[in-house]
């Protein structure tokens, strides 16, 4: 399946089988629903599937021989506040009330089960940067992704500090702080208008952001001394890692 980056830019809901669309979240629907932990565990009950029945029950064929879909419907029988919270999640992606019967998860007239449960979680990954549009798996969950790119960031400050003999003050920052450094950056992006970014377009303007500054500061770190073999000098107008 492929999915438009226009799409996502522009926080547009996409097309989910016969079902109707999964609506992206955006920075005021993260903030609506209790924030970026809230937002943490809508993902991780749809999309841990195999990893989730792992943890629960170690590693086994028959946890093997299932499929995601089939390890969320049987955890949701297993447990009525992990179920409720998949019903919440499912819900509030569909903009659909979504109910659970005995051939899957009912959104008003359509079913979700094991023949279309892989899209939605496909299109969910897409959508909040767990995976890129070409499949391509990330290494870290939305939340940690953010603070990669900060960890990655104040590495390139400690090349700079050390060129210079100061001290780092790089310290890794959650969701609200990288609201609050995205606005203050300019380009538009403010304190009014940042709430109904996509979390897509959200990441994608704060990884630009932060290609930019860290090509500033490699270029500093250079210029200042430090040793070339240790700056990785990408130009801030390339594609996004």
């Amino acid at each position: 399946m492929e999915i438009d980056k226009l799409k996502l830019l522009a926080g547009d809901p996409i097309q989910f089988s016969d079902i109707g669309y999964v609506y992206p979240f955006t920075i005021r629907s993260i903030k609506d629903i209790g924030g970026e932990s809230e937002f943490n565990s809508y993902l991780n009950v749809l999309t841990m599937g195999k990893e989730l029945a792992k943890r629960a029950f170690g590693k086994t064929d028959d946890i093997e021989e299932l499929s995601d879909f089939q390890i969320i419907y049987l955890f949701c029988s297993m447990d009525i506040n992990f179920k409720d919270a998949v019903i919440k999640a499912l819900s509030t992606l569909l903009k659909k009330q979504v109910t659970i019967t005995e051939y899957g998860f009912l959104a008003e007239d359509k079913i979700i089960n094991d023949s279309n449960y892989d899209e939605l979680v496909y299109i969910l990954k897409v959508q909040n940067c767990l995976i890129k549009a070409s499949n391509k798996l990330e290494e870290n969950p939305a939340n940690d992704k953010a603070k990669e790119l900060l960890e990655k960031r104040k590495k390139a400050r400690e090349r700079l500090n050390r060129a210079k003999n100061n001290e780092s003050d790089g310290e890794p920052l959650t969701l609200d702080d990288l609201v609050s450094i995205l606005c203050s950056n300019g380009n538009g992006i403010n304190i009014f208008n940042v709430w109904d970014l996509s979390f897509y377009a959200f990441n994608d303007q704060f990884s630009r952001m932060k290609m930019f500054d860290d090509y500033q500061i490699n270029i500093q770190s250079l210029l200042a001394g430090a040793d070339p073999k240790e700056i990785e000098l990408k130009h801030w107008m390339s594609k996004i890692d």
